[in-house]
């Protein structure tokens, strides 16, 4: 995937706000609409997608400062971006506990601490904050923002090393991959398994992968060969994997599949995982090019700006998808319930990238030099003119 610097790829923004979108529908138990996701139909999942992408766009957004020499504005950048995610998630563990609370006071149900495994918060209050603070405890559904966290603290280095070359990057990233496999590695947590449930030394792989992603596309070169053998090679796999999964019999099951073997396994990124992505992205980069009309098309323009605006939106749909499970299991499944809560929470994500879109648009007029009049009455640019800038 090569593209000039100067164009930005609208893909980019699509794939994502279709990511964002099926992380939402997944994260709603049991729904009719999660059985569609392609979860269901291979080895991966929306996780993979948002963490390649996050490298990718990561790597599009810091890159241009680790190259300039500015390599500690650079680094200040990363982490305050680190600080904005981290400041993310701890509210939305409170938004999250709320909801939660607020369904059992109401409703009187302890399931609902059990479904997200957010009963240390109220069981445990003390220890379960300070354990949240550093990142130990993480109730289900919250992990994602910890594990970018982690990774984007690590983009200063990726992005010196993929300077170097694809393999200064690739290489030592695949053998923090293996140690993380072989060795055991991940970081500790409070409860449960009492490790990450996504190892972040594990998925720093794909996200490396992403940032080589991004660093090509940023600078034009072209790392993955359009051929049509290996569209073949993708299209095979992805089919094979299909035959697998209608094999197992869990088609229609939105959990977590694992063939009872560790190449599928999603905790340590298994490499099933990271193959079944690398194909529907390779396949997807062939038949949606970059420079495809329908992109900039309204009906693509909902899901480009969930991608641009994607922590926030992703805030929300987290938010949605356990207030849905609430209304869900209260009212009972079935398609006259199911139906809203899936496409009142995309609409509510929609609506929300639409707002922000055009709160940022307002801002950018705002910045703009406004005409102004000089003394002969004619019209001149902001600096122009005897008076300047116009208030």
């Amino acid at each position: 995937m090569s593209a000039s610097a100067a164009t930005r790829d609208l893909r980019l923004d699509l794939f994502r706000g279709v990511a964002l979108m099926m992380i939402f529908i997944n994260h709603v138990p049991g729904n009719f609409a999660s059985y569609w996701t392609h979860m269901n139909f291979g080895f991966s999942d929306a996780a993979e997608a948002f963490v390649f992408l996050s490298g990718f766009a990561a790597a599009i957004a810091y890159g241009p400062d680790f190259e300039r020499g500015r390599q500690m504005l650079g680094v200040w950048r990363v982490i305050e971006r680190a600080w904005t995610l981290y400041c993310f998630h701890l509210v939305m563990l409170m938004v999250v506990a709320g909801i939660v609370a607020l369904a059992y006071l109401r409703l009187a149900s302890p399931a609902y601490l059990q479904m997200i495994e957010i009963g240390p918060l109220f069981h445990e209050t003390q220890v379960a904050v300070v354990k949240a603070l550093s990142l130990r405890w993480m109730p289900k559904y919250l992990d994602i923002l910890p594990l970018y966290i982690v990774l984007l603290l690590m983009l200063p280095v990726m992005l010196l090393l993929v300077r170097r070359g694809v393999w200064a990057l690739l290489g030592p990233s695949l053998a923090l991959y293996a140690a993380a496999h072989l060795l055991g590695w991940n970081l500790p947590a409070y409860r449960g398994a009492e490790e990450w449930n996504l190892n972040p030394f594990a998925w720093q792989l794909l996200f490396a992968i992403g940032v080589v992603g991004g660093h090509a596309w940023r600078t034009g070169a072209t790392i993955v060969p359009h051929r049509p053998a290996l569209l073949a090679a993708a299209i095979v796999f992805l089919a094979a994997g299909l035959v697998a999964r209608l094999a197992a019999g869990v088609i229609g099951e939105p959990h977590e599949w694992r063939l009872g073997i560790a190449l599928a396994h999603k905790t340590v990124l298994g490499p099933l995982r990271i193959l079944h992505f690398l194909a529907i992205a390779y396949v997807l980069a062939w038949f949606v090019p970059a420079a495809a009309a329908w992109l900039s098309s309204r009906w693509a323009r909902p899901l480009v700006l969930c991608g641009q605006a994607s922590l926030p939106v992703f805030c929300l749909g987290t938010a949605l998808s356990v207030l849905g499970y609430v209304i869900i299991t209260e009212f009972g499944r079935g398609h006259v319930v199911e139906v809203p809560v899936i496409l009142g929470g995309l609409i509510a994500m929609c609506a929300l990238a639409q707002l922000l879109a055009a709160v940022e648009d307002m801002r950018r007029a705002a910045r703009a030099p406004r005409p102004s009049w000089n003394a002969m009455g004619s019209v001149h640019g902001g600096n122009a003119g005897l008076r300047g800038p116009a208030a």
